[in-house]
């Protein structure tokens, strides 16, 4: 299930004290808040659960700001770097749905979110030899909604994370 549109969507960014001189060894704490605006999200028409994982991407939540403030602070890109992603080493998550609906009588109605982590991909770190580490890709949330008339409108999330930022390269596709 994809999200519809981005509602509300703020960043945060604030380098945490680091006592080595390089700015390659900056860790940072970064917060992403916002409402992600659902589709079509409705209980089953026989009244039971109707559950679906909805994945919220990371540049859907604004990494463009995050990058923006944090440019400055970084090395300059080398030239067989792709770009800096953000290892997240320590992370919170919350989310709550602002937005529900029923049509009718509720019938058994319900609505949950079950389960929230964050999303990781493997990327190559460009430096000495290969390393593979897990970059910040998105939020996954389980949701659910139960009875024939029943939406979920919306879902509103806080992702609070720490960790670095690494220059990655792309695999390379033989």
């Amino acid at each position: 299930m994809e999200i519809s549109s981005l509602q509300s969507a703020h960043v945060m960014v604030l380098p945490a004290p680091s006592f080595m001189n390089s700015p390659a060894t900056q860790n940072f704490s970064l917060s992403f808040t916002g409402i992600a605006v659902l589709g079509d999200f409705k209980g089953l028409a026989n009244g039971d659960w109707h559950h679906e994982v909805l994945q919220i991407n990371i540049e859907d939540m604004r990494m463009d700001k995050i990058m923006e403030r944090v440019n400055s602070l970084l090395p300059p890109v080398s030239p067989d770097s792709d770009g800096y992603k953000f290892v997240p080493l320590q992370w919170t998550i919350h989310a709550s749905f602002p937005s529900i609906f029923n049509a009718g009588a509720a019938t058994n109605a319900g609505w949950e979110i079950d389960n929230w982590k964050i999303i990781r991909g493997d990327m190559t770190a460009v430096g000495a030899g290969p390393n593979t580490v897990k970059v910040l890709e998105g939020l996954q949330l389980d949701i659910s909604v139960r009875d024939k008339d029943g939406e979920m409108k919306k879902v509103g999330y806080t992702m609070e994370l720490y960790g670095y930022f690494v220059q990655v390269r792309k695999p390379k596709i033989d």
